[in-house]
């Protein structure tokens, strides 16, 4: 507040024009009376921006909750884990599988061939088209002693396994909309029933339609939904014609082999 030094103001709230001040912020003229209630209500204004102040300074530890952040990681990261475990255990039983099949027939041929041969000798019974088919077959049991040492491991695009990042959105209306859509689950979802026109393979994750009258076919998952929004993805990886397909929902107590083929 400061006073004035030229022309004759009033204060603009009672009109005197004695002890006049101007205030430098809003440049309004107050007597000594309402000139003090206006510094009064400009200390009343600090306070409360001093208010806000701290309580936006509390807001800044409590947005931050690390611990729950800190818990997703650890989530993500021993589901990753299990995941992973169970993908390199699938992978060791296949490759046991290969190499005891492989290894078997291999001994096997090995053994018929081997037999062969002796009987021959001891009988002195054969000829050059013998002689030919059991180089043939020697040299077959080379390259598929070869193909074993030409098994790799194959890493694939679509993984099990999805890496995680940290962001920060600028926008907070953007932060809510993505925060609805990661509440989402991933479903882990596989088939279980069906009408009986097509197989179940790869665990309940393919179907495969057998029936050749090409009528239409029902299936059921293995987990039931009565609330909520869910996401499933589907992907037709071959067809042999233009057939109609209709992904819907149907209630758990119908049985699927009593709806009417098409």
């Amino acid at each position: 507040m400061s006073s004035t030094s030229f022309g004759k103001k009033q204060c603009m709230l009672c009109n005197k024009i004695d002890g006049i001040l101007t205030c430098d912020g809003c440049q309004q003229a107050f007597c000594g009376k309402h000139g003090i209630e206006h510094r009064q209500q400009l200390n009343i204004g600090l306070e409360n921006i001093m208010q806000e102040h701290d309580l936006i300074q509390q807001d800044i530890g409590l947005s931050i909750d690390n611990d729950l952040l800190l818990k997703e990681i650890d989530k993500w990261e021993q589901e990753s884990m299990k995941k992973i475990q169970l993908a390199a255990e699938k992978v060791r039983t296949d490759l046991k599988q290969i190499l005891e099949s492989s290894t078997n027939q291999i001994l096997k041929t090995c053994r018929n061939v081997a037999s062969k041969l002796l009987s021959a000798r001891e009988a002195e019974i054969f000829s050059e088209i013998d002689l030919k088919r059991w180089t043939e077959q020697l040299n077959e049991l080379k390259s598929q002693i070869k193909l074993l040492s030409m098994i790799h491991i194959v890493e694939e695009n679509k993984s099990p396994v999805y890496l995680i990042e940290i962001k920060q959105t600028n926008n907070v209306n953007t932060y809510i909309k993505n925060k609805e859509l990661l509440s989402f689950k991933r479903i882990e979802e596989r088939f279980i029933e069906g009408n009986g026109l097509a197989i179940i393979e790869d665990g309940g994750l393919r179907i495969k339609h057998i029936d050749s009258d090409h009528k239409f076919i029902y299936f059921r998952g293995q987990k039931s939904y009565t609330n909520g929004c869910h996401t499933l993805q589907f992907k037709i990886e071959h067809s042999t014609g233009s057939y109609d397909t209709f992904i819907g929902i149907s209630s758990s107590d119908i049985n699927l082999r009593q709806i009417m083929y098409h």
